[in-house]
């Protein structure tokens, strides 16, 4: 299967698409020339980034984030079990000339006027996402996480800090089910931080209220600052392996560990990948225009961007719009998704994260099922690429009837004339997927606290993040379910039996 990337200025001549083997080649481009990497077929223009770009973002990381944590904690290890944000607003005000108040300052801030999002796309942002909350979760599981972390540069970072992977001791295809329940948990903590920025944590606020969650002070700040954070005790535990024996990073072949290429990308494949996967998840096109609600998700990632610490210039350039983003990821995937000769190999997390989410909520499908989407999604030569097996013919149909499931009550809704049926699917799902999420952490939200060197939780964070069980909310929800797929079912079956029945009064 191909995938044809933005548009065309051309028509494509199949003679003349340039296949791209090596990042190297993207030097020599010129603007109209049709390019191929992992199925992916795009039209390279002003937009696009060669190698050589890219790599010069790989020497510059987060100073200001780096130079608080430095003040904080003399040691990365001594961060561990630390809800971050806390004790940086403390060292602020303890130190007020000190690095942590200047960070603080800086992040406290709104973003540029170019750069942030309104609040009209803020709004329709967060609906277009709750709207499209089952498809979009499962595209940043088999795309984003799956098949992103994938690029060797990142799976060492991964490696080098035990996230997703163990660590280089534990090189073996081999996981126990404890590394599979540690990969299962950072891959919800990273589905709580989007329901944070999407406004989705507080069941109860109005949807016209949640756009204040992306203000200094508001839950989606604060995740994406917390984030910042642990993505900044990251960095500082990798620069302190540096001269050990266990270190498996290389600062002058990769520049400096999550860098600015790595953290534009993570945001491409947060906003750019779910737009490209709507349309491969959806078997059917959706009558109605997204292009507003796209532009809109983009933007709104773009100001989330601003705040996880991603340079302001690449903001400006990269993710202006869904058009130039896309081309941007597309030079990242090239840019990243490569191995070279001379590397070390270390297995990329696709299999483990699959293995992980399989059979587990909220998408409890077997181990072949989850391959089978994953593959629909990178396609097969990235798939393959990524050692995720071939399946079976009987597989793919039934990933394509879940498809055509995911998509019903979304197509149901641009026919039923009942607008209130919608609003409520919206509003069961904003109450629903979060705590489906808080569930499946262990009745607890996360601050998004630094893990042991070896990815465990520290003593104590379960009992503190916590969050008490609610049964008689869960039952409200169950029954606001039931009363809406009833009536969906009836209205569907209404819509087939009275043309039957015209038909058969017709011709009796």
């Amino acid at each position: 299967m191909v995938y044809y990337i933005g548009s065309f200025s051309h028509p494509i001549n199949q003679q003349e698409i340039i296949h791209i083997q090596d990042p190297a080649q993207t030097e020599s481009l010129r603007a109209g020339d049709v390019i191929e990497r992992w199925d992916h077929v795009l039209e390279w223009d002003e937009n696009c980034l060669k190698a050589s770009q890219l790599e010069e973002w790989r020497g510059t990381g987060d100073p200001l984030c780096d130079e608080a944590l430095k003040s904080m904690f003399p040691s990365s290890s001594s961060s561990v079990g630390i809800d971050l944000l806390k004790r940086l607003e403390e060292d602020a005000q303890t130190n007020p000339q000190g690095p942590s108040k200047a960070f603080l300052d800086h992040a406290m801030r709104l973003p540029p006027d170019d750069i942030a999002a309104s609040k009209e796309e803020i709004l329709l942002a967060q609906t277009f996402y709750l709207r499209h909350s089952v498809a979009i979760m499962q595209s940043l599981m088999h795309f984003s996480l799956a098949g992103g972390f994938a690029s060797p540069r990142i799976t060492r970072v991964l490696q080098s800090v035990s996230y997703l992977l163990p660590s280089s001791k534990y090189q073996s295809r081999e996981m126990t089910e404890q590394m599979n329940n540690r990969t299962f948990s950072r891959l919800l903590e990273t589905s709580q931080f989007i329901l944070d920025v999407m406004g989705c944590m507080d069941p109860y606020a109005p949807m016209s209220d949640t756009i204040g969650c992306l203000k200094p002070e508001g839950e989606g700040w604060k995740a994406a600052l917390r984030v910042r954070l642990l993505h900044g005790i990251a960095r500082k535990r990798i620069m302190e392996k540096l001269n050990s024996s266990s270190n498996v990073y290389n600062t002058e072949k990769d520049g400096i560990p999550i860098n600015q290429e790595d953290m534009a990308a993570t945001l491409g494949s947060f906003s750019v990948a779910p737009l490209w996967c709507l349309s491969r998840l959806y078997p059917i096109p959706i009558p109605v225009s997204t292009a507003g609600e796209e532009a809109a998700f983009i933007a709104t990632w773009r100001h989330i961007g601003f705040y996880l610490g991603v340079d302001p210039g690449i903001l400006r350039a990269h993710f202006s719009s869904s058009v130039n983003a896309t081309k941007f990821l597309s030079s990242t995937i090239i840019h990243l998704l490569t191995s070279y000769p001379d590397e070390q190999y270390y297995f990329p997390p696709t299999m483990p994260v699959l293995r992980a989410i399989s059979g587990r909520p909220p998408f409890p499908k077997t181990l072949a099922h989850h391959c089978a989407l994953t593959r629909r999604l990178l396609g097969n030569s990235m798939s393959t690429y990524l050692g995720v097996p071939s399946t079976s013919i009987l597989e793919n149909i039934r990933v394509l009837k879940d498809c055509v499931m995911m998509q019903l009550p979304i197509l149901f809704a641009c026919y039923y004339p009942r607008q209130g049926w919608d609003q409520t699917r919206l509003t069961l799902l904003r109450a629903t997927v979060p705590r489906v999420i808080r569930s499946q952490l262990g009745l607890r939200r996360t601050v998004f606290r630094a893990r042991t060197e070896t990815g465990e939780i520290a003593e104590g964070v379960m009992a503190e993040e916590s969050v008490q069980p609610d049964p008689v909310g869960a039952k409200k929800l169950m029954r606001g379910w039931w009363m809406l797929l009833i009536e969906m079912a009836a209205a569907i079956c209404g819509f087939l039996i009275i043309p039957v029945g015209i038909t058969w009064k017709l011709y009796t």
